[in-house]
C-alpha cells in the first residue's frame, strides 16, 4: 500500500510539473527519466502485495514509456506541447492506477449455505 501511495504522489508531481513548470521539464529532461525509474521501482515493490497484478504491470509499462521518452527527449528535444501532453497523461494514468491498486481490497467471499 505504501509504494502505491508514493507512486500516486510522484504522479501528482509529474502532473504539477507538466502544467505549472513545463520550462523546468524542458531544461532538465533527466527529471522525466528519474521519475520513470522511480515509478518502475515503486511498482515492482508494490507488486508483491497486490491482489490483481495488472495494476502494477500497466504502471511498470507506463514508467518504461516515460524512461524511453525522457531518453529520446535528451537526444532530440520535442516540442513543448508534446512534452506537456505525454507527461501529463502518463502522470494521470500512473496516479489513478497506483491509487486504485493501493486501495483495492475486495471483501472476502462468504460460503452460502
Amino acid at each position: 500500500m505504501i509504494p502505491g501511495i508514493l507512486n500516486t504522489l510522484l504522479s501528482f508531481a509529474l502532473v504539477y510539473l507538466s502544467i505549472l513548470d513545463l520550462p523546468m521539464l524542458k531544461q532538465n529532461p533527466w527529471t522525466i527519466v528519474v521519475a520513470g525509474v522511480l515509478i518502475i521501482a515503486l511498482a515492482i515493490w508494490s507488486r508483491a502485495g497486490d491482489l490483481l497484478k495488472w495494476f502494477t504491470t500497466v504502471t511498470i509499462l507506463l514508467g518504461a514509456m516515460l524512461v524511453a521518452f525522457g531518453i529520446w527527449n535528451l537526444t532530440s528535444p520535442f516540442a513543448d506541447l508534446f512534452v506537456f501532453w505525454f507527461v501529463f497523461w502518463t502522470g494521470i494514468l500512473v496516479g489513478v492506477l497506483a491509487l486504485w491498486s493501493a486501495l483495492y481490497r475486495p471483501r472476502p467471499r462468504t460460503a452460502s449455505a
